[in-house]
């Protein structure tokens, strides 16, 4: 899910397995993909890299077609967003990780190249 979307009291609205379903049940345009370290907390970890966005394309009362509708339609979302997000980004990170763009110095913190991006606890 995109984790930079934030709720009211400003943690991450969209995390957990369902966080496609929840991001079309609230009306977002537009789906994105995110990698971040893994920590302890669900989709709580430093953000890492974002893809491009994938545009959502609903039917005029969506959220109230029933849960197996929802369901399906979630589903291809996050099928598609796979191939135009994750499988683009997963190997960009990796790459970078392992090229030592992203690093943890001895404090815990994360660097992408000379910037500081948070803490890798």
């Amino acid at each position: 899910a995109d984790l930079r979307i934030l709720d009211e009291k400003g943690e991450r609205k969209y995390r957990g397995s369902k966080a496609v379903r929840k991001a079309l049940l609230a009306g977002e345009s537009e789906l994105r993909t995110t990698t971040h370290i893994v920590t302890k907390e669900v989709d709580k970890g430093p953000i890492l890299m974002i893809s491009e966005p994938l545009p959502v394309q609903l039917i005029s009362g969506f959220a109230d077609a029933g849960d197996h509708v929802i369901d399906e339609v979630s589903k291809a979302y996050q099928n598609v967003l796979k191939e135009v997000g994750d499988w683009i980004i997963f190997p960009k990170t990796l790459e970078c990780l392992a090229g030592g763009i992203f690093r943890r110095d001895e404090a815990g913190l994360l660097y992408f190249g000379d910037t500081n991006i948070g803490k890798w606890e």
